[in-house]
Parts: structure tokens; sequence; C-alpha cells
């Protein structure tokens, strides 16, 4: 029977569990923390115009910045592979419903663990630089 202290133990090891395996993903598809952040800050602050597929894809040039085309051709190889990358590694996760086609969306509990990895002056520089693109 869990008592108090048991089921806090057990949600304690549960979210370690999480996060770990939320780093496992993300190491394995070499995903940058700064940039899944800046993906999901985007697509949750509307700065980019669409949510299907092609959001993922503008939330990450919108991060890259004015050399956005060339370095996101080198970073992912092409938009196929940046879609493939961000789903793979859990930074977005696809939602369907009656209405719309598939939408690109944060995975809550990814969100909350990238920003818990990055420092508070990298996420404010994360903000900043959306703030003055979008």
């Amino acid at each position: 029977m869990f008592d108090g202290d048991n089921l806090r133990r057990v949600l304690v090891l549960a979210n370690q569990r999480v996060r770990q395996y939320y780093d496992r993903r993300l190491e394995a598809w070499r995903t940058d923390p700064a940039i899944v952040h800046a993906v999901h800050e985007a697509i949750g602050q509307g700065a980019v115009r669409r949510t299907d597929a092609m959001a993922i894809i503008e939330a990450v040039l919108l991060v890259l910045g004015s050399h956005g085309k060339e370095e996101h051709n080198r970073k992912f190889d092409g938009t196929a592979a940046c879609v493939k990358q961000m789903l793979h590694a859990g930074v977005v996760g696809y939602q369907t419903n009656a209405t719309t086609s598939p939408l690109s969306v944060p995975i809550p509990s990814m969100a909350t663990h990238i920003a818990n990895l990055l420092s508070a002056e990298r996420r404010s520089e994360v903000a900043s630089t959306l703030k003055s693109m979008g």
C-alpha cells in the first residue's frame, strides 16, 4: 500500500527515469537543447505562422538567424531530416484532431526538461532572439 512517503519516492524515481529517457533521445539524435528550447518557445509564442510540420522548420530557421538557410541545410541535410530529427528526439509530437491536419506540438514534459537543462541566461537569450525576430 502506498502512503505519502512511498508515493513521493515513486514519483521522484519516475521523474528521474523520464529525464534520463529524454537525455538519451537528445544524445542519440545529437540535438542541441538550446535549439529544442527555441522550437518549443517559438511554437508556444506563436512566433511561427503554421502549426504543421513546417512550424518545426520555421522555428529552427528562426533560431539559426541570418545564415539560417545555409546552416539549416548543413545541420539537418534538408527539411525532411530536420522534422525527422525533431520527432525522433522527442522535441515535438503529432497531435491529430478531426478538423485539422497533424499539428507539431511540444511534448510538455520534454519542454519542461529542456528548460531545466538550460541556464536562466540561456533561456533569456533564446527568448530575446525570438522576440527580436518575431
